[in-house]
């Protein structure tokens, strides 16, 4: 259920290397400054860079987390799923076609920070071991 990339999603074979490096962390610590630093070191040294972030802000996610966080007709079960149809989309879309296309990847929180967010909110609602097995 997690967007991760296996080793079957991009040809190994091929003779380019593949970088996707994920900053995680607590909030405020600087994430952002470092994942931007990053694309500017690499990019400056004549490498194509991909950054993404968690929630993605790509079209049509940009903006969204506001509306939905704000909604409170929204259930916490149904929003962790809209965080994930985004990450899923944001792979899919960005992340795979980037590194097969040779970019490094550098993303601003990936699907760790997803699962430790949301099963801190579905706890409120129900068991741990419940929100485990929903999140799963």
């Amino acid at each position: 259920m997690f967007p991760v990339l296996r080793s079957t999603d991009i040809n190994f074979e091929e003779p380019t290397w593949y970088m996707f490096v994920v900053l995680e962390g607590i909030d405020n610590t600087g994430k952002s400054t470092l994942a931007t630093g990053l694309k500017e070191y690499f990019e400056g040294h004549g490498h194509r860079v991909c950054l993404v972030s968690d929630p993605p802000k790509e079209k049509p996610w940009g903006g969204w987390k506001n509306r939905i966080q704000s909604a409170p007709e929204i259930t916490t079960p149904a929003r962790a799923t809209l965080y994930l149809a985004a990450r899923l989309d944001a792979v899919a879309r960005v992340i795979k076609p980037a590194l097969k296309d040779g970019a490094l990847v550098v993303a601003d929180r990936y699907y760790t920070s997803w699962f430790a967010y949301q099963i801190t909110k579905l706890e409120k609602q129900m068991t741990r071991g419940q929100a485990y097995n929903l999140l799963y």
